[in-house]
């Protein structure tokens, strides 16, 4: 498990590098998916190394704005309360997709505010899902899903009938 997770667009390789080096020089575990090969499951080594992480960095540049990995990213980070954003000084506030850029946002070469945030998230204590309540979530959803079928498939019918008797008034229409 690493302390952060570093989410970028690809075409800021170069500024993902230089920050993962200040703060792996600051001491921390960093994790960006600049080891992943061609052949390795990619979106499945992220999620788990996005889930693990106890902080998550988020590049908002010209390019990540646009990327619909690095806004996922940034949602589930956001979700579970561990998102720091940073930006790039070419990027205003308004360019940022909602509902990041209502957040307080520091520029990526401010590293003394990222190390304060980066603290202050890491100081925040670990709190591990239970087995209970990962298996109550999954099982809500599966309720809702069958719920959702279930409509469906009444709703379905219920339409089906008032064709069917629609068919037979036109059949009653023919044969007069």
């Amino acid at each position: 498990m690493s302390d952060i997770f570093i989410s970028y667009s690809k075409a800021d390789h170069a500024l993902a590098l230089k920050l993962s080096a200040f703060l792996e020089a600051e001491g921390w575990s960093v994790w960006w998916d600049k080891s992943l090969g061609a052949a390795d499951l990619y979106r499945d080594e992220i999620m788990k190394q996005l889930a693990s992480a106890r902080a998550v960095i988020t590049i908002w540049s010209p390019n990540s704005v646009r990327s619909d990995w690095v806004r996922a990213e940034a949602g589930r980070a956001k979700a579970d309360g561990k998102l720091i954003p940073v930006k790039t000084p070419d990027v205003a506030y308004g360019d940022i997709p909602l509902p990041f850029g209502e957040m307080h946002t520091e520029n990526v070469g401010s590293t003394d505010l990222i190390k304060a945030a980066v603290v202050a998230q890491l100081a925040k204590p670990a709190l591990p899902v239970s087995q209970f309540w990962q298996i109550a979530s999954t099982f809500k959803y599966q309720i809702l899903t069958w719920i959702g079928i279930a409509g469906s498939a009444i709703t379905l019918f219920a339409n089906l009938d008032g064709v069917l008797n629609l068919a037979d008034w036109a059949r009653e229409l023919v044969a007069h």
